[in-house]
């Protein structure tokens, strides 16, 4: 029985805005290692991953040092830590339902994925009522081995990954909902303003953890409180809730938030810096092709 039957591939091409010439390499890039039904190996083995990861690195460099050019390196920095990363590519996967067409065989894998699709889908209020939730690193994996298998598949024609990456990951560069975890930032504020800054531990509840945050502000005592499954999903409520009736108060950090400087700066136009090559050859016949993929029987347990 062929692998291909078994990815929907033409609408996964619709998602990624991409036809492949080699359709062998666009299923590679969504094989788990735990998949061990057939014999072409999955995205680690390939390289798919290591090579999507190092290119998106470079193309989203790019972006910010074309786009933003009046930010200093160190902002420069902090947005790129923001935008390359795991968590980032996650919540790509899952917004571009990516996470449909992975092949593994694991049973903690997929509730794992279940979990924080729903998580994600799912609405603010109801948030609140989840654990804290991990986010799979197999999903922002096959982000980056899906960009690494098109540009194998496209000769490493950088200019074309540039743009299907612009696309791709629109959601993300436009950091429409960047913020820092509200713990840090109430930190900072109050180490900014010496105020003393009191994390008590957790009181374990009927149900999940009550969680409680005081705070000495000048000769005012505040105190703030949340409950929830998880106590860290917790502390971050009550942190949220500390920072708010902060600001109200009119206790603000001096320097301006990462995201006052990004939706105050100037902006210009993104470009692809430094590239100018022509495509190269690529000897395909290295590659498995997609035909040859086949299904067979495996007596492996689950693996995540």
């Amino acid at each position: 029985m062929s692998l291909i039957g078994n990815i929907d591939l033409p609408a996964l091409e619709e998602s990624l805005r991409y036809r492949f010439l080699h359709k062998g390499l666009l299923l590679q890039a969504y094989v788990h290692p735990s998949y061990q039904k057939h014999s072409g190996g999955c995205y680690q083995k390939q390289n798919l991953e290591f090579l999507g990861d190092a290119v998106l690195e470079y193309l989203i460099t790019s972006y910010l040092y074309s786009v933003y050019p009046d930010l200093k390196p160190g902002q420069l920095t902090d947005l790129r830590s923001i935008t390359v990363n795991n968590c980032s590519f996650v919540l790509i996967a899952v917004k571009r339902s990516f996470h449909l067409y992975l092949l593994q065989d694991s049973s903690g894998l997929t509730q794992a994925v279940n979990k924080f699709v729903n998580f994600v889908q799912s609405t603010d209020s109801e948030r609140e009522q989840f654990e804290e939730t991990a986010f799979p690193k197999v999903l922002g994996d096959i982000v980056e081995s899906s960009i690494g298998a098109i540009l194998l598949d496209s000769g490493f024609n950088l200019k074309l990954v540039w743009e299907i990456m612009l696309k791709l990951l629109d959601p993300v560069l436009s950091f429409s909902s960047l913020q820092l975890n509200p713990v840090r930032e109430l930190r900072e504020l109050c180490q900014y303003k010496n105020f003393d800054l009191q994390f008590p531990d957790p009181v374990k509840i009927s149900g999940g953890f009550s969680v409680r945050i005081e705070i000495h502000a000048s000769d005012n005592l505040l105190s703030f409180s949340a409950t929830n499954h998880s106590s860290k999903a917790a502390r971050r409520m009550a942190a949220q809730e500390a920072l708010c009736k902060m600001r109200a108060l009119g206790y603000r950090h001096k320097s301006k938030s990462l995201e006052e400087i990004v939706q105050s700066s100037r902006k210009k136009e993104a470009q692809l810096i430094g590239y100018d090559e022509q495509c190269v050859v690529i000897d395909y016949n290295d590659f498995i092709h997609a035909e040859n993929l086949v299904l067979s029987e495996s007596t492996n347990q689950d693996s995540v």
